[in-house]
Order: C-alpha cells, then structure tokens, then sequence
C-alpha cells in the first residue's frame, strides 16, 4: 500500500529508543545564597519546557551518509550541516488537566544562527513504538530531520496519547488538542533554545503529511485566530491531510468497502474517548469489532496487525443504524464531531501550499483541492494546490519534500 522509504509516514516505525547516547537533565534545582542579607534568587521555572535528553549527534559528513543510507539520496546536497537530536518533556492540557507531553527537537550543528524554527508533524501511528521521542537510529531518519540539516530547528512533536502521555487516546483528528499540544512544544522549545543560548529568529514554518497535514492546517488555523500567542506562519506546506472530515467520510463511506479500516475504528473510538460518549460501542461498531477495538488501539499494534483484526466491508464493521445515517446526511454525534473539527474552512493571511497525489487510496485528492479552493475564496490571497506523483498515499511524501525543502530553504 505504501512505498518502501514513505511507509514511515503513516506507520511510521521510524522512531523507538536505541541511539540514546547521552542522558543529562537540563533542570536546576536549589538555592545559592551569598549571605543571609543577599540571598541569590531561585532559578525561574519554564512555564512549558519540563527537561530534556540527548538521542544522537551527527557530523555534517555523518549527516550526509545517514540521509543516503535511509533512502533520501536525492537530498544529500541540501545536508549543510550535522544536528543533535533531543528527546523534550513539556507542559500541556487535556481536559482542563495538566499533563506532560513529549517530541524531539532536532538543532544544526556546526552552523550559526540565529536558527528558524519550524514544526513537523508525523502522520497516523497506532503503536506507542513509533512514536517521534522513540527514536531509533536502527529505523532511520523521518524525513524531517533534512530541515535541521538545512538550518532549522526542527520540532517533531509526539501529540497527545504518545510518548509522555500514552496513558491516554490520540484525540486522533482533534482541532483543539492537536494544534494545542503543538503549540505548547513550540513554546517549550523556544525556552530549551533560551536555556541552551541557541539563537532563534521569529520564523515559524510548519510541515505535515497525512494526518500531519491536518496538523499543520489545524496549527496554522490556531495560530491565526489566536493573536495572543504572538506567532506568525511564515509559510504551511500540508499534505494529503483529511482537512474536510466530513467530506472524506463522505467519500469513504459511500463505497461498500474500504481498504484501510484502522482509520475508520481510530477516529471513531477516539471520538468517543475524547468526548466521553457514555454510549455502548455497539452502538458505533458491530460485534466483535465493538469489542475487539478498545485493544486493538490500545498501542500495543501497528496499523498493519488492526487492519488484519478487523473487516474491510463497512457494512460489517460499522453498526447499520449509524452507517445509513453518516450515509444519508442524518444529523448524529460523530457527524457533528466530524464538523467541529474539520479545519477546511477560514481564512488564512499567510502562504500555505496543499500537496496530494491522484493515486492516493486513503485520503480523496477532492479533499485538498476543494479545501485549497475554499481557503483561498474566504480571503487566502497565497494559498497554492500542487499536484505530486506517487501510485499511493504514502509514496506522495517523497514528492513532496522535493518541492517543500528547497522552498522553505528559499524562504529561510
């Protein structure tokens, strides 16, 4: 379904914990008193940064051999410098709650800033394994880490219900908990940066593929209707992102059949753990899937083994009431859930660039050339669609990044 370098994208198993070479704690604690009259003041505490860990450090030259070896050959001439890769703990909310989420944050090496920043967002993972702050130099690089080795401070955040915080569900395709749990990264991060006297400028860039892209618009969508967090998108670039919920369901659920069912359970159930439905899961799923789906995304399995676990034929998966009803434009929860939280439909005043291929078989191609199309007719004066190749969902990423990191250098 995927291609071989770009099945990181949506399974991404690029990222467990085997290259953790150093480990030190960026916290102080304690008090240094000169005397009894003058005592020094105790250190400021970050309102979001918590600590920090090295994962892994490059060389230029290493840097090089690494994107070559992992299938990024193309970009080796883009690599101007090594980086250090650090596994980052920060404060965010769920549910009124504070909670501790967690990411990487990806800093050049051997260059000097002041350094641009920018937010990468991985697509859907289903096992706590792959997540971002699990990295493993065994599984290769995401892709994302080619920006810092152009000059970017790279922010790859795990989003809520991975690393830090996986006792809880992804609140998978949430506008409020997604783009708050990367905003809140890019406020920890911004205090990491001051505390290790790493210079950064006011650029900010965001980057996303599949349910990445939908991060990045529902980021970017956040930021500008949000004054007071004082950030400006210098550019978006999103891909094959399920910006219109409604309109992709639409799509899939007029189809008898869809290949990919672990999506369709995801961000069912997650709607429902977000909001607390208090309805049976029958009423939802049939049997055994109403059962069965509570473990099978419970982070214990890739997206590979939920497909397996469940059925392709819609009919059986989903309970028959709520099928003809999402159907038929009857007005149910998830309908209405799909609605709040689609991010197809306001009005940005900074350059986004939509990418998708014709041959994606999860994510509708309609989907992005509409919501191009509708952002830029609500006021978006720089709002671009760009078709790109690739005979699957996840071999558009590759494409992609072809266009995205020579523009954002450009821009840098």
């Amino acid at each position: 379904m995927k291609h071989e370098r770009t099945d990181k994208m949506e399974e991404q198993g690029i990222l467990t914990s085997m290259a953790r070479f150093f480990y030190w704690l960026l916290l102080l604690a304690g008090l240094n008193a000169c005397s009894d009259e003058d005592p020094l003041p105790p250190p400021e505490e970050d309102e979001f940064f918590i600590a920090s860990n090295v994962l892994l450090e490059l060389s230029r030259a290493e840097t090089q051999q690494l994107v070559q070896l992992t299938g990024y050959g193309e970009f080796v001439d883009l690599v101007e410098n090594g980086f250090t890769i650090h596994r980052v703990t920060y404060k965010t909310t769920f549910r009124d709650s504070d909670i501790t989420a967690s990411g990487l944050v990806v800093i050049p090496d051997g260059v000097d800033g002041p350094f641009p920043l920018l937010s990468a967002h991985h697509g859907t993972i289903f096992s706590h394994e792959e997540a971002p702050s699990e990295f493993s130099l065994a599984r290769g690089i995401t892709g994302f880490e080619l920006f810092s080795a152009a000059g970017f401070v790279s922010i790859i955040p795990d989003y809520l219900g991975y690393g830090e915080s996986k006792e809880i569900l992804h609140p998978y395709y949430n506008f409020k908990y997604t783009s708050s749990a990367i905003l809140d990264m890019i406020s920890a991060t911004k205090e990491f940066l001051d505390n290790q006297s790493v210079p950064f400028n006011d650029k900010l860039f965001l980057v996303g593929y599949s349910a990445g892209g939908y991060a990045t618009l529902a980021t970017h969508k956040a930021i500008e209707n949000n004054s007071t967090l004082g950030l400006t998108v210098t550019a978006s670039a999103a891909g094959a992102g399920g910006y219109d919920i409604v309109g992709v369901m639409d799509e899939i659920l007029k189809n008898e059949t869809y290949s990919t069912p672990a999506y369709l359970a995801f961000i069912t159930y997650a709607a429902i753990q977000t909001n607390r439905w208090p309805d049976p899961l029958t009423d939802f799923f049939q049997e055994p899937y109403a059962t069965t789906i509570p473990g099978l995304l419970d982070g214990s399995f890739t997206q590979s083994a939920v497909n397996n676990a469940l059925t392709t034929d819609l009919g059986t998966l989903f309970n028959t009431d709520l099928l003809t009803d999402l159907r038929n434009g009857v007005g149910h929860q998830l309908s209405d859930e799909f609605e709040r939280n689609s991010v197809d439909d306001w009005s940005p005043t900074t350059t986004i660039r939509l990418y998708h291929s014709p041959g994606d078989e999860i994510i509708p191609i309609g989907n992005s050339v509409e919501t191009a199309a509708r952002l830029s007719a609500n006021g978006g004066t720089d709002v671009k669609f760009i078709e790109v190749g690739g005979n699957s969902h996840g071999a558009a990423f590759i494409p992609m990044l072809e266009d995205v990191v020579p523009w954002f250098i450009s821009l840098r």
